[in-house]
């Protein structure tokens, strides 16, 4: 059965493809156990993708000493964000309803949050996602590094 999801599995194609030497344009780092990502939109400025190399669907699927690295590079990131972006709050979500991939989503929350007290889903996804935010191979190259340094750090 993990074979078939994985087959058909966004980020496991993701992962294949930078395994290939074709990383993504959204490809900040490669941690040890896992890919981070700039989302696609930037509504939230500063908002990422935490990708575990190992395909599983919920988080106690991955092997234990494997999960508790993975959830020390997710804080890793974490901190990397919020230093680069300096939100007023950050939050952090793993639900992988539709991409059934362990994945953490790290979105700060900054002061100009229109709705602050309440999860980014309530915000309709086509305010999130409205192609204004969207990101391309080079707008937002400037970011990317920035977490990157943090990341070194």
């Amino acid at each position: 059965m993990i074979g078939d999801a994985m087959a058909t599995c966004s980020f496991c194609s993701q992962i294949k493809d930078i395994k290939a030497g074709n990383p993504p344009s959204d490809l900040i780092a490669e941690l040890p156990t896992g890919y981070l990502k700039l989302n696609w939109f930037q509504y939230y400025h500063g908002y990422c993708l935490f990708v575990s190399k190992i395909h599983a669907e919920d988080l106690d699927e991955l092997p234990r000493d494997f999960a508790d690295a993975f959830m020390n590079d997710m804080l890793r990131c974490h901190r990397a964000v919020r230093v680069a972006v300096e939100p007023r709050k950050m939050n952090v979500a793993s639900l992988g309803n539709r991409d059934k991939h362990v994945h953490w989503h790290i979105i700060p929350r900054h002061a100009n949050d229109p709705m602050p007290d309440v999860p980014i889903w309530e915000l309709r996804q086509s305010v999130r996602q409205n192609k204004a935010f969207r990101i391309t191979d080079t707008s937002h190259l400037n970011l990317i590094e920035q977490i990157r340094i943090q990341l070194m750090r």
